[in-house]
């Protein structure tokens, strides 16, 4: 597989991903970095394609900082405390 980036430049294969290409259009050839697909974009700095995909590593993003603040004793005191005075308040 192939594809032409310019006057006499040619990618061929898998070597090229991650990577972005110049188009003679003003526009640029990226990979998403969540699903894996080839778009294209002004803007060399974007990584993902779609709002789908936006909403989707976001929410991994969240999951995955989550994850590491939730054995933290800070995080479980607040966690304590906030349901303590949640069920005073409303019972």
């Amino acid at each position: 597989m192939w594809w032409s980036t310019g006057p006499g430049i040619r990618t061929e294969g898998r070597e090229n991903i991650g990577q972005t290409h110049s188009l003679a259009a003003g526009l640029l050839m990226c990979r998403c970095s969540q699903c894996g697909r080839i778009f294209f974009d002004p803007d060399a700095r974007s990584t993902l394609c779609s709002d789908c995909c936006r909403k989707a590593s976001r929410k991994a993003t969240k999951r995955q900082f989550d994850g590491r603040a939730k054995g933290k004793d800070p995080e479980q005191a607040y966690d304590r405390e906030y349901m303590f005075w949640y069920n005073r308040i409303t019972n």
